[in-house]
């Protein structure tokens, strides 16, 4: 864990980091996309799977099934705080 970040892999984020100099329904958009947070509304999704339907269904798959899906090319890829 390096600068003391427990999360592995993407980050999420919050909607501040988006908000400055841009509208509020675009930092919105903006947010949705970050790709840690459509991980973290997938894995909430196939919570409701059972295993059956998680095996036959990649997580992949299960993204366009999101409220707000956001295809892969689409979505933000942030590793820590500093990339800005």
């Amino acid at each position: 864990m390096d600068g003391g970040h427990a999360e592995l892999g993407w980050r999420g984020g919050g909607l501040v980091e988006f908000h400055p100099g841009i509208s509020f329904q675009t930092a919105v958009e903006n947010y949705r996309r970050l790709a840690g947070e459509v991980a973290a509304r997938n894995a909430q999704w196939r919570l409701n799977m059972n295993e059956s339907e998680r095996f036959r269904r990649s997580p992949l798959r299960t993204e366009m099934d999101l409220k707000h899906p956001v295809p892969r090319d689409q979505q933000i890829v942030r590793f820590s705080h500093y990339d800005d």
